[in-house]
């Protein structure tokens, strides 16, 4: 469903109908004009105890929040340059981020993405078995994630934190990213696997290290593939290009060449607010040129990124979501048409770049 909250994510991530509400005519006296009350202002929750997804539907971006003690949910619809309007609760989503998954196929067993299927050996599968066994045990006292999530390419598969070469069926040995060497900072320590469509990514972390949380990409065989940036979830844009956007990490949104793992170009997202930590982002591709994030650090808002052919991503409007504090004052909503106000990002070769950092290209 793709809820996001102030907690952090697990350790593996397996990456519309809309109409308008019509309010009736209360009957007044008879030959008298009806009478129709105020509407009480849309708003959002702007605490922790809330949950929030986002959701692309052609030219409008749909976010919607809900409080975790309450099933019901709220949602707004925004244009480019439109204004926001309340809409009907898109459905969910539930499908796995990644785009495969594990499942039975001839009564065995595998790793699929669509109607390929590569079987999974002995080894992972009793890794499986037993990670849903101390899940269904633990109950709410589990920390992590049981359920599987294989890359698109089916030769890797993440399970509670640690990542499975599918073909040889064996734990993959991993390596923190060489600019750790570079930079001369303490030793970096493993923190997890995410899985998110085509990209396998080991998430490392060194306090004494700009960002703190660093991620790489790797293969089957457990070699590093390009240089180190934010990790996060990654979104397709098209068939040859991604782009990561963080979470829990410095806020550099990165765009990827998925096959040769080159960073095309990245953005600063800090400007959408906060504490300079990407814990409240969330994402959704509206087409292969934009995507959408959502910021719910500290003032809701709501953001769109243009990619160009080259890669390179910029901010291209912002909305800030009226949000609902503990008294009845009503935050004013914000729509930020594209301007030079806007960060834009910048390819890793650009004038001024500097490295080693997160989300920056090293040659």
């Amino acid at each position: 469903m793709n809820w996001r909250s102030g907690l952090s994510l697990s350790s593996v991530v397996c990456s519309i109908v809309l109409g308008t509400g019509h309010a009736r005519a209360q009957p007044g006296a008879k030959g008298a004009p009806a009478s129709h009350p105020a509407p009480a202002p849309m708003c959002a929750p702007s605490d922790d105890d809330a949950e929030y997804r986002l959701v692309a539907d052609g030219p409008e971006v749909i976010a919607c929040w809900r409080k975790k003690d309450k099933p019901a949910e709220k949602c707004v619809a925004a244009t480019v340059s439109g204004r926001l309007h309340e809409v009907p609760t898109p459905p969910a989503d539930d499908a796995l981020a990644s785009g495969a998954t594990v499942r039975e196929e001839g009564r065995k067993l595998s790793a699929c993405a669509g109607s390929r299927c590569v079987k999974i050996g002995k080894k992972l599968a009793a890794a499986i078995a037993r990670e849903k066994a101390k899940a269904d045990k633990q109950g709410e006292d589990y920390y992590g994630d049981p359920v599987p999530c294989p890359t698109t390419d089916l030769t890797v598969v993440g399970l509670a934190g640690r990542a499975w070469d599918v073909a040889h069926d064996k734990v993959i040995t991993l390596k923190p990213p060489r600019e750790y060497a570079k930079a001369k900072e303490g030793k970096p320590e493993f923190q997890g696997v995410r899985i998110t469509g085509p990209f396998a990514i080991a998430t490392w972390s060194s306090c004494a290290a700009e960002g703190c949380v660093h991620g790489v990409l790797f293969d089957a065989a457990g070699k590093n593939r390009g240089a180190w940036f934010s990790p996060g979830e990654a979104i397709m844009l098209d068939d040859k290009r991604a782009i990561v956007i963080p979470q829990g990490s410095e806020p550099i949104a990165t765009v990827i060449d998925v096959a040769t793992a080159t960073q095309l170009g990245t953005l600063d997202l800090g400007p959408l607010g906060g504490d300079g930590t990407s814990d409240h982002l969330t994402a959704a591709k509206v087409d292969a040129g934009t995507v959408a994030v959502l910021s719910v650090e500290q003032q809701l808002t709501l953001a769109r990124i243009g990619i160009s052919p080259a890669g390179v991503p910029s901010l291209t409007s912002t909305t800030k979501l009226p949000t609902c504090p503990a008294e009845d004052d009503r935050s004013k909503i914000e729509i930020v048409p594209s301007s030079a106000r806007l960060p834009r990002g910048r390819a890793p070769d650009a004038p001024g770049h500097s490295g080693p950092r997160p989300g920056r290209t090293t040659k």
